[in-house]
């Protein structure tokens, strides 16, 4: 599990794929043949959101931090 939770934060921060709005949570777990469920579990015990809602969260910080400029 946590090899995948390397790789998924990997897609997600480093590689800033949550700035790309067509792709899902599911999708990014695909990506790196991950179970999107069990991603989705552990994220909500850890950070108290769905893998879909912190990408979410990602899209509007950055999106604030754009038209703040």
């Amino acid at each position: 599990m946590d090899n995948k939770l390397e790789l998924l934060w990997d897609l997600i921060e480093g590689q800033k794929l949550y700035r790309n709005p067509e792709i899902t949570f599911e999708q990014l777990c695909e990506k790196i043949d991950a179970d999107a469920i069990e991603m989705d579990n552990y994220l909500i015990e850890e950070l108290g959101c769905s893998g879909q809602e912190y990408l979410t969260r990602l899209r509007e910080n950055e999106a604030t931090h754009i038209t703040k400029g």
